[in-house]
């Protein structure tokens, strides 16, 4: 024919630009065709997919579907997400905070562990209505799993230790948890926050210590809540970067059921069945309220703000407890309020720091293992 152009392998043997691209893949430049092995081509496509989707949601951009970047979730705004994420987080503080003063009163019919096992049982059991007709994903037992056993190591650490120190020790020491998360992140993945967000924890730390007191001995049972604290802080690192590359429903159900099968095996050594009919009803209160309705928000949350924020924003518990206190006939000192207000500084301050950085501060989900 004589027309190179319309041949792939021009007259010199070697493909065209062009048409090279178009044989080998676009944007990878010229190659030679013959060169290229099929299957590592595959890998490297595959690892340039998983690159791009990692950065899409490190920026905050999925929430549709079961959380993992694919072809069944579709980007939307990443800083609508974040402010989405945000009132998320807010309400669940705010659900937090107030069941304080319902549970407060149910519990005298029934042990802490016994509780924790009830209360997370019947929250499995409506989870899984839900859960039961959604698609399952690969490793989702594992995760869960393994998030459901964190939460409970913790929650049984914070009770243990608060039968031997004062409810305002235990307080700010489980809070403390905003100063743990960062330092687990950074060591799990070298990121480091930022200046903003370390004077938010500054401020937060200095607000919590004025809301609760803040005065600590060193007995067994403030390292028991300390212990406690940083297990939870870990497992608020779990849930934002396990819990978002599976569904939210099937997650959370596996992860209360662990919870509840790890209490109720201790529940005959720990107290047994609750005592009065005030006691399951505080039961089925903090199954719905404090534990479906919160741990589904908070994983969705989870998936657009970082650890780092998450933890100063659930911070608002303390603020909501002492509030839903007052409103009960309780008082607040002037102390109280101004170490109320510093959490909420803290708290915008953190807030800032995502505004003018644009960025959730997700680590990337393959840098650590969880």
């Amino acid at each position: 024919m004589g027309d190179d152009s319309l041949d792939p392998v021009g007259a010199g043997g070697q493909l065209g630009p062009v048409e090279g691209r178009q044989r080998v893949g676009e944007g990878f430049g010229q190659r030679d065709e013959r060169r290229v092995h099929p299957r590592r081509d595959r890998v490297r496509r595959r690892r340039d997919r998983e690159r791009l989707q990692d950065q899409l949601v490190q920026g905050g951009s999925w929430a549709h579907g079961s959380g993992r970047a694919g072809p069944y979730s579709r980007p939307v705004d990443g800083r609508r997400s974040e402010l989405l994420a945000v009132g998320a987080l807010v309400l669940v503080g705010l659900l937090f905070g107030t069941s304080f003063v319902v549970v407060k009163h149910g519990l005298a019919g029934v042990d802490p562990i016994p509780y924790i096992g009830l209360r997370f049982a019947l929250a499995s059991a409506l989870l899984w209505i839900v859960a039961s007709r959604r698609p399952a994903t690969p490793g989702e037992w594992r995760a869960g799993m393994a998030a459901g056993a964190t939460y409970f190591v913790g929650m049984a650490a914070q009770t243990t230790g608060l039968q031997r120190t004062t409810p305002s020790a235990s307080a700010f020491l489980t809070y403390l948890l905003i100063v743990m998360v960062p330092i687990l992140t950074f060591a799990m993945t070298r990121v480091a926050p930022s200046r903003l967000v370390v004077a938010a924890i500054a401020v937060s730390v200095a607000g919590l210590a004025l809301l609760t007191g803040g005065g600590v001995g060193l007995g067994v049972g403030e390292l028991l809540t300390l212990g406690g604290a940083v297990v939870f802080a870990y497992h608020i690192i779990q849930m934002g970067r396990v819990g978002r590359r599976f569904d939210l429903w099937r997650f959370n159900a596996i992860h209360c059921t662990t919870t509840a099968a790890l209490a109720l095996v201790l529940l005959p050594f720990t107290g047994g069945m609750p005592r009065s009919a005030t006691a399951w009803v505080v039961i089925v209160y903090a199954a719905v309220v404090v534990t479906c309705c919160t741990l589904i928000p908070w994983t969705w949350a989870g998936r657009h703000l970082s650890p780092t924020r998450t933890a100063l924003i659930l911070l608002t518990e303390p603020v909501f407890a002492a509030l839903a206190d007052v409103a009960t006939g309780g008082r607040l000192t002037a102390l109280e309020l101004v170490g109320a207000a510093l959490i909420l500084v803290g708290a915008l301050l953190s807030e800032s720091a995502g505004l003018l950085t644009r960025e959730s501060g997700i680590p990337s989900p393959a840098s650590s293992p969880i």
